[in-house]
């Protein structure tokens, strides 16, 4: 027997109940099992109980609009592989059923077993091929996943392979890398991947609280140890007792919690402020930074004996600039994110949106691509992410829409008369060259942003306001040119696409 699909029918009269099974028979590698529903209340019910593959229907429901019922299977299983027989008095209905996507088959007209067995083989086929592309996906995912951390540049995937060899050998690690680089995610891999995984995992941000507070934040308090400790408070340690504690920007710990935190580390105890009795905690504990601590130890600014302590093993997390082969992972890990966050159905990013994402510097990392992404998708009304959805600040990436490029690339000349009418009057462009005009501009300490903010509403003058059109004097596309007038703050009377 080959792959077992599941077929749900709805017996409207035209598929005879008794023969379905024995004349639609595939000696292949699919084979189809069949279930018969005589109503819609049997349709939905049966759909809700069984995720069928397939499912068969007249088109003529009786009562009913078969538009409704379609979407009905769909929603309750959106996977299902809906086929419709009709006749040609019904085909404007059946094809407006295609148009909307709520039916992937359609048989008119309906002639014989043998077409509708050929149509099912069809479809059989297509839901194989879907299964294996989801199987494929997912053994993607998981070699370039491990614990939420997505990647598969080489340095990451040395990254996960270090992690699985240290996080059940009970040492202390530092992780180092700039802001937005996940660190906190290779924390939490380390310790959900130890023997403490169903023990507290506790973080602190050093950097968020203030230095008066972070001895009790970390130790805690006996009452009546300071104005307003009006009763017994456990701290962070005694928290992630058989568990992990992750110091989080540890290089902005004062130097006096410092050396408290290295007894922790050597001793394995502490007092609470204002405290007598010493306190035993069993911690691992994980130290991240976004600073250098060797040179803040040259400096004073960091305890060098904490410093070794803490760098038992360290992991270095790359920046994003410097593994550009995971944005498309990343990108299409946050948009499913968020479609599922918003409720929306945004399908990708266009190749001028995805050209930005691969240019673009990324100084906050991976936290500012969430951000972006997220952003984007809250905003967008159209199925796909286009430049116009994006930051302006996404600017400063040099592609073929700066100034530079767009006079070395352009087919048709600028005529400076035009590109001039906003400029200073006393500039004289009368029988200008390119060059000359450029010099004029430099000479003038004009910036390139201002350059390139005349040259768009010159376009747009010119064109009447036409988008369209603007953007193809200049070389960009519709995203491009909805994006430069974000990015300028350019208003223009008149705005048709």
């Amino acid at each position: 027997m080959g792959q077992l699909l599941d077929v749900l029918v709805h017996n409207a009269g035209i598929i005879k109940d008794n023969d379905l099974c024995s004349i639609i028979k595939d000696d292949g590698d699919i084979d189809f099992n069949f279930y018969i529903a005589d109503s819609y209340t049997e349709v939905i019910s049966k759909t809700k109980q069984n995720k069928f593959n397939i499912f068969i229907s007249d088109i003529d429901i009786k009562g009913l609009n078969p538009l409704d019922v379609f979407r009905s299977v769909k929603v309750v299983n959106p996977n299902t592989l809906i086929v419709i027989i009709s006749d040609l008095k019904w085909e404007k209905l059946a094809l407006s059923a295609i148009k909307e996507k709520v039916v992937d088959y359609l048989i008119i007209p309906y002639s014989s077993y043998a077409e509708l067995k050929l149509v099912l083989i069809k479809a059989g086929e297509r839901f194989s091929l879907h299964r294996e592309k989801e199987q494929l996906r997912k053994q993607l995912q998981d070699r370039v996943k491990f614990h939420n951390i997505i990647g598969k540049n080489h340095k990451m995937q040395g990254i996960y392979n270090l992690i699985s060899n240290i996080a059940d050998k009970d040492i202390t690690i530092l992780i180092g890398g700039e802001s937005g680089t996940g660190k906190d995610l290779v924390a939490q891999a380390i310790h959900y991947n130890s023997f403490r995984k169903n023990k507290p995992f506790i973080k602190m941000n050093c950097a968020a609280i203030p230095d008066e507070l972070i001895e009790s934040e970390l130790f805690g308090h006996e009452r009546g140890s300071f104005t307003g400790a009006f009763s017994r408070r456990a701290g962070r340690f005694e928290q992630a007792h058989h568990g992990t504690m992750f110091l989080d920007e540890i290089g902005d710990m004062s130097l006096a919690t410092q050396a408290k935190v290295l007894r922790v580390i050597e001793n394995k105890e502490f007092e609470r402020i204002g405290g007598k009795d010493t306190i035993k905690v069993d911690v691992r504990i994980i130290a991240a930074t976004n600073k250098d601590l060797v040179m803040e130890s040259q400096q004073g600014r960091f305890r060098e004996d904490l410093f070794y302590r803490l760098n038992v093993v360290s992991i270095l997390l790359p920046p994003l600039r410097e593994r550009k082969e995971d944005i498309l992972l990343l990108t299409d890990y946050f948009l499913n994110k968020f479609n599922e966050k918003f409720g929306k159905e945004v399908t990708g990013f266009s190749f001028d949106a995805m050209s930005y994402f691969h240019e673009y510097s990324w100084p906050g990392n991976i936290r500012e691509m969430q951000n972006v992404i997220e952003s984007a998708v809250a905003l967008s009304m159209d199925d796909t992410i286009d430049i116009g959805n994006l930051p302006y600040k996404l600017g400063d990436i040099k592609l073929t829409s700066s100034v530079e490029n767009i006079v070395e690339n352009r087919t048709t000349p600028i005529e400076p008369v035009e590109m001039m009418s906003e400029l200073p009057v006393e500039v004289n462009h009368e029988s200008m060259s390119l060059e000359d005009l450029i010099d004029q501009l430099i000479n003038r300490n004009q910036s390139l942003d201002e350059v390139e903010r005349l040259m768009i509403k010159q376009a747009m003058r010119r064109t009447d306001g036409i988008q369209k059109k603007a953007a193809k004097i200049l070389g960009l596309g519709k995203g491009g040119i909805q994006y430069k007038l974000k990015k300028h703050g350019i208003v223009v009377s008149k705005v048709v696409n």
